[in-house]
């Protein structure tokens, strides 16, 4: 693969890994206060289990070492 491409590939096929997201606190306004408990993508979160796809991937993603 030509530097430029694996230059591209790399741009829009970041490292894996988790995001912790953290509350921050910015003019009184919290995501998670906004977003319904029974939201469909909470329950979907809850019940759903994706942990398995970060061992079957990783050799598509750079080392975060």
């Amino acid at each position: 693969m030509p530097v430029a491409q694996v230059t591209i590939f790399l741009q829009f096929h970041g490292m894996q890994g988790k995001k912790n997201y953290q509350e921050k606190l910015l003019n009184d306004f919290r995501l998670s206060g906004r977003v319904p408990e029974q939201n469909f993508y909470r329950r979907l979160k809850s019940v759903l289990d994706l942990n398995y796809l970060y061992a079957r991937t990783k050799d598509f993603y750079g080392d975060s070492d």
